[in-house]
């Protein structure tokens, strides 16, 4: 059996990295650095952020790595609460949705979202 108190300890001490270091989580501070801007997390969007880059990305497993301290009767609704504030947080910052939804399955990090966001900072906008 997974001990989520200790898998949470032990990611607080790390900065999570995708792919190329487009898009890094420093679990410590609670931000999010995409194309040269520090996204402010809370702490469950920081939790979210941690299991997509550590590839958890089954909605049942995001339950209990989210809400392992506080269990709830119906974690659903707060679910799709998060969803919707990673959405407001991206478009609020000019950036594309980070997430891709699969119904009745999960989450993960919309990998090519990330890259072609990483691709227009480092040309200054422009698509090669």
């Amino acid at each position: 059996m997974i001990n989520y108190e200790e898998f949470w300890l032990d990611v607080n001490q790390t900065k999570l990295k995708c792919k190329n270091n487009y898009l890094i989580l420093d679990c410590w501070q609670n931000q999010l650095y995409i194309a040269g801007k520090y996204l402010r997390l809370n702490e469950i969007q920081k939790r979210l952020f941690a299991c997509l880059l550590k590839n958890v990305t089954r909605r049942s497993d995001l339950f209990n790595y989210l809400w392992f301290d506080c269990p709830q009767q119906n974690p659903s609704n707060s679910y799709h609460q998060l969803l919707h504030q990673i959405r407001g947080l991206c478009r609020d910052n000019n950036l594309p949705c980070l997430l891709l939804t699969f119904p009745a399955y999960g989450v993960r990090l919309d990998i090519e979202a990330v890259e072609s966001i990483a691709v227009r900072s480092e040309t200054g906008g422009k698509v090669a």
